[in-house]
């Protein structure tokens, strides 16, 4: 919200009506999202990349617009892709699951939440650490956009990354030990 009021000029009212675009695109995104995922790692990993990168171009778009103010059409895709973007990342915590052992599922699932927690957290950090250096809304929302564009690009890279790792892994299925395949037989009789 201090985007919508400092860098747009818009009132307390107006960012906080603005911000229920955001939370109305996750809440419709959600199901579809989900829906989307179970359908195997593939469309999951085109999922999270997809709108990794459309978050990081809404937020680069921000970021390099001329003016002081981003025309509302274009400020409202931008927030629509925000929320549909926050209904993707909860994918990361079934694939967190999913691709952790048994015993380890928790601990995957602390480290995605802590990751959340962690990038918001050096995101606000930084734009704080800038908001001294800069003047006038234009310079403030470059150097937020600017922050949110880096963090958004980092994480767009991570599930590339992530994406490759698992359709290798799934190209290539475990393959189980003589040893195995016995008392896997033994257990039957």
């Amino acid at each position: 919200m201090p985007y919508l009021q400092h860098a747009e000029g818009f009132s307390h009212a107006t960012a906080a009506a603005l911000m229920l675009v955001c939370v109305a695109a996750f809440t419709a995104a959600a199901p579809l999202v989900g829906r989307v995922a179970r359908r195997g790692i593939a469309f999951e990993n085109r999922l999270v990349v997809g709108a990794g990168a459309l978050v990081a171009v809404a937020f680069a778009v921000l970021a390099l617009w001329p003016h002081a103010a981003v025309p509302r059409p274009l400020l409202i895709a931008a927030l629509v892709i925000l929320g549909l973007g926050g209904a993707v990342s909860i994918a990361a915590f079934d694939i967190a699951r999913r691709e952790a052992p048994p015993h380890a599922a928790g601990a995957a699932l602390a480290l995605v939440n802590c990751g959340g927690f962690l990038s918001a957290a050096v995101g606000a950090w930084v734009v704080g650490r800038l908001l001294p250096a800069v003047a006038g809304p234009a310079a403030y929302q470059h150097a937020v956009a600017a922050v949110a564009t880096v963090i958004a690009a980092v994480a767009t890279l991570g599930s590339i990354h992530l994406a490759r790792r698992r359709a290798a892994a799934a190209a290539y299925p475990k393959r189980t030990l003589p040893l195995d395949d016995a008392r896997a037989c033994a257990r039957s009789t």
